[in-house]
């Protein structure tokens, strides 16, 4: 239900459409505890893999990322 929830958010906000760390590719990424949004899922895995395991916006500890299929998204 939170994953729904939140691809009504993303697709809802026409300032959520581009991912607001490399304000390039689509925010399509969902940071799972906080369930934040505006990244896309480059820049995600690229935190993640700088060992950044901090959410981009509250910097709650990340337990996972979501990408989301934007075209399938309401």
């Amino acid at each position: 239900k939170k994953v729904e929830e939140a691809k009504k958010t993303i697709t809802k906000k026409a300032e959520y459409d581009i991912c607001s760390v490399c304000h390039i590719n689509p925010a399509d990424a969902i940071v799972v505890d906080c369930w934040h949004g505006m990244i896309c899922f480059e820049c995600a895995i690229n935190m993640m893999d700088e060992k950044n395991l901090k959410c981009h916006l509250c910097r709650n500890p990340i337990q996972a990322l979501l990408r989301i299929d934007l075209d399938d998204c309401v």
